[in-house]
């Protein structure tokens, strides 16, 4: 149970990170190509000893998954190219390639899931996932059906691709 709630703290810390840049938009900018991508885990995870510690794991994949949501849950926002809001390098916006990069650092993310978590999967923490993903994505996008589409997809990927053993 306690390992659970350790994951429970990194989907939060994972779904709220993104945003910190609101504190910080005068000099980088909302939607800053550092807090919109999956470069603090790596980080995190490279700064971290002993990654076999179940505690560790548990939170890592909560942090994982609570950036995936928050990046598929950006993929709604306006631009004239396919509906995102852009990322910014400080005040520099990327426009069209902001797109590219949000679908690239999600993808990056689920393959760091599965190759932290060694594609194990629970029927509990997925259903979690699925839930606080729909809630989550209902609150800040009007088009929360399509994205959680979006999401389901991509998650069922990830665990055919671990069924089928398929490394990449």
């Amino acid at each position: 149970m306690q390992t659970f709630f350790i994951y429970i703290l990194g989907l939060i810390f994972g779904l709220t990170f993104p945003d910190f840049d609101y504190f910080f938009e005068r000099f980088i900018g909302h939607r800053s190509i550092f807090s919109h991508s999956i470069l603090i885990v790596v980080i995190f995870i490279t700064l971290l000893k002993n990654l076999k510690d179940l505690k560790k794991t548990y939170y890592i994949s909560g942090l994982l998954n609570g950036i995936i949501m928050h990046l598929i849950s950006d993929l709604n926002l306006p631009s004239n190219f396919t509906n995102i809001q852009t990322i910014k390098i400080f005040m520099f916006d990327l426009g069209d390639f902001s797109f590219y990069w949000i679908l690239i650092n999600i993808l990056i993310g689920f393959y760091l899931l599965r190759k932290f978590t060694g594609g194990t999967y629970s029927m509990r923490i997925e259903l979690l996932n699925l839930i606080i993903f729909i809630i989550f994505v209902y609150l800040s996008s009007d088009i929360y059906h399509y994205l959680t589409v979006i999401y389901i997809f991509l998650k069922t990927i990830s665990f055919l691709l671990n069924r089928i053993k398929i490394i990449f």
